[in-house]
């Protein structure tokens, strides 16, 4: 049993990679990556390893590829640095290889961010851990272009207006369908606010009619005219 894993997907398979073994933060997270295979609804352990094991990652995918970014590591980096996390790397769904991705990077540690994609060519990772010593991270959105394999702060979508240093958004649910997508609350403080994020123009609007209560962590699924 394991907690925190980080999951994606394309049309035909999920993977989940890292977690860890305990309800422990102490215990070393792990490395390792499942398929799910939807065809089939089995599950199997594959050779590819995450560069460093985490919890509380983020992903997004394409259909073709897929990204890990950022994540904690109980007790410290393998290099000694802090538990928070800023790498990224790529999954190549055709041959199920994982490859470090400097060049999506982000410029801080983070963990507990959200994540939504539009579908074809880009995703969005949000929110997150307010790390002490770093700027605002916790309220940031970055963009991964999946054509170029490089990421990007995007202003227009940062998830709070706040510049303190305590703010950040933890526990927030998102979805992405056709041309937008939606973020929902969030922690620390809580927010009842939904967010409509504009894929074509990556631009945020807030949805008042959508009424919310702060509550989470929680997913949503989407059927396809509603999502729950």
């Amino acid at each position: 049993r394991d907690r925190y894993c980080t999951g994606i997907s394309d049309k035909t398979h999920a993977l989940f990679a890292g977690g860890s073994p305990s309800d422990q933060t102490s215990t070393p997270p792990k490395t390792d990556f499942w398929k799910l295979t939807y065809s089939t609804y089995t599950a199997e352990k594959i050779p590819a390893q995450l560069p460093i094991g985490r919890t509380m990652g983020v992903g997004v995918a394409g259909e073709e590829k897929g990204y890990i970014s950022q994540g904690y590591h109980a007790g410290g980096t393998p290099g000694g640095g802090p538990a928070g996390l800023s790498d990224t790397c790529k999954i190549t769904f055709s041959t199920d290889t994982v490859t470090s991705l400097p060049s999506a990077n982000l410029d801080a540690q983070n963990w507990q961010m959200q994540s939504l994609t539009d579908g074809a060519g880009g995703g969005y990772l949000f929110g997150g851990t307010w790390v002490p010593g770093q700027a605002n991270t916790g309220s940031r959105c970055y963009k991964i272009t999946y054509s170029t394999d490089s990421i990007a702060l995007t202003p227009g979508l940062h998830v709070s207006g706040s510049s303190s240093s305590g703010s950040r958004v933890l526990s927030t649910m998102a979805f992405g369908k056709g041309d937008v997508g939606y973020v929902f609350g969030g922690k620390s403080p809580n927010r009842t606010t939904v967010n409509k994020i504009t894929f074509s123009t990556d631009t945020r609007s807030s949805s008042p009619g959508i009424p919310f209560k702060p509550l989470g962590p929680f997913n949503p699924f989407t059927l396809p005219k509603s999502i729950y």
